[in-house]
């Protein structure tokens, strides 16, 4: 049975400790965040050179998935797919087999309404008396983390929100979606505006190049009359450099995860526009392009 490890500030109040698994593009950023803002988080990854580099800037390493649920009050996890989240969840070694009752387990990952039900039945299932949120992120990815402009959309019940909700607020702004299943509908709704529009956003300046006009001229006149958004705008920024040539291996490793999710979030929008009669064409159609709104070259074969 897990024992009770969280720390005791001084006036007797207890603290509240910090997990965060996942330490991808965003998971580091969170964590490094959280280094700063409050006591470290305890950290996990099976990437073990990345959970040494977050140690190394002040964070706790854990051992394994199951020794940092069995001492943590609030778990965040921050993993790439769904069936990731679900690995992380479940299982043997998994979080819902050692967390501690009360344990909020929080998922910032970008995942389908079907998952999110999957895992709260697994938490009921479980019986350990673990509570679930959905917290998914909109923002600018690791520079909204890093000064406290990212969003986080809550899903779950408003009193395991408002438990979470200081840990949450370290790192990003909290909104508030309803019950499960809707932060995750809400933000699969905001990346179909934002992937939909580099589409656009692509062709336009293509257009624009092979009819002669000046580069960059679509862009400024865009943001000047309010069509090019600031998300847009970075994304530009960074097909543009690439464009140039001007790229690392790190940056390439970056643009396809980039790529998989710009195809694995659309899917998971298509797919919930079907179930619920809702005609996703322009999200079905901008997929295949995935590789190319991020200029990825040489990608492996995404299942269909």
């Amino acid at each position: 049975m897990a024992t009770d490890s969280r720390s005791e500030k001084h006036d007797g109040a207890m603290s509240t400790t910090v997990g965060l698994i996942g330490l991808g593009f965003i998971g580091a950023s969170i964590g490094e965040r959280l280094v700063t803002t409050g006591e470290p988080p305890l950290v996990h990854d099976l990437d073990a050179g990345r959970v040494d580099a977050l140690v190394a800037a002040g964070a706790v390493g854990a051992t394994s998935t199951a020794d940092l649920a069995a001492r943590c009050d609030v778990v965040l996890v921050c993993v790439q797919t769904d069936q990731q989240c679900l690995d992380v969840l479940t299982g043997a070694d998994g979080v819902l087999a050692h967390a501690r009752p009360g344990t909020v387990v929080a998922v910032l990952s970008t995942i389908s309404p079907t998952t999110v039900t999957a895992m709260a039945e697994a938490a009921t299932a479980a019986g350990t008396g673990v509570d679930l949120l959905e917290v998914p992120m909109a923002g600018q990815g690791a520079r909204s983390v890093a000064d406290g402009s990212m969003f986080v959309l809550a899903g779950g019940d408003t009193d395991v929100v408002e438990r979470a909700r200081p840990v949450l607020e370290r790192f990003a702004r909290v909104i508030e979606t309803g019950p499960l299943g809707s932060g995750a509908a809400l933000k699969l709704a905001h990346n179909v505006m934002v992937y939909v529009s580099r589409i656009g956003t692509l062709e336009a300046v293509e257009l624009a190049r092979a009819a002669g006009v000046r580069d960059g001229l679509v862009a400024e006149l865009t943001a000047q009359t309010g069509t090019l958004s600031e998300q847009s705008r970075v994304w530009l920024d960074i097909y543009e450099a690439r464009l140039r040539g001007e790229t690392d291996p790190v940056l390439d490793a970056n643009m396809a995860v980039a790529a998989d999710l710009f195809a694995k979030d659309l899917g998971h929008a298509v797919d919930l526009g079907r179930e619920l009669g809702v005609d996703m064409a322009a999200s079905a159609a901008a997929i295949p392009y995935a590789d190319q709104v991020y200029l990825v070259r040489d990608h492996e074969a995404r299942p269909s």
